[in-house]
């Protein structure tokens, strides 16, 4: 009985060490030194890595008086798009450089498309789900949806390069 015991708390122990390497809690600082970015260019707070399923979700908490709203249209700040993509960007971004040992420097977008649908405006949480593909020959393909205050106000589909593993294909 005691070995029976035993050896379901040893399994439980294994699945829970397991998943503790299939799911990654990122904080600001590692973030920060995965993708060698600063505040105020630091779009990303927190982000939770599921390796297992290959999803990633951002977050960034923004105040009234955060920077951009200041200098983007001043009469009523507002963020701008090219920051919703890097939110997005940086979410991924991330995760594909501590999965593949790359630098953000050696992850190129070789291809991105993005689609607005409503205005950033105020305090909130801004959130990114993101779906991450599989490296193959050296391509990754990713989508991203980003959320404020719960409410879907962009969505954007992205490809990269990790020159490192680049195959061309043959002409």
């Amino acid at each position: 009985m005691v070995s029976i015991l035993l050896q379901c708390h040893l399994a439980l122990l294994e699945i829970n060490t397991i998943s503790d390497l299939q799911q990654l809690e990122l904080d600001g600082p590692t973030i920060s030194n995965l993708l060698r970015v600063v505040d105020p260019f630091l779009l990303v707070d927190h982000i939770l890595w599921r390796r297992d399923i290959r999803t990633a979700q951002g977050k960034l908490n923004i105040t009234d008086d955060i920077w951009f709203y200041s200098c983007h249209f001043t009469d009523g700040g507002m963020m701008p798009g090219v920051l919703q993509t890097e939110v997005m960007l940086q979410t991924i971004v991330a995760c594909l450089c501590h999965d593949y040992s790359a630098t953000a420097k050696n992850c190129l977008i070789n291809k991105s498309s993005v689609n607005f649908f409503e205005k950033i405006q105020g305090a909130g949480l801004i959130s990114v789900n993101a779906q991450i593909g599989h490296e193959t020959k050296g391509l990754i393909a990713a989508t991203a949806t980003l959320k404020f205050r719960g409410k879907k106000t962009a969505i954007g589909s992205f490809r990269f390069i990790l020159p490192s593993k680049f195959k061309p294909a043959d002409d």
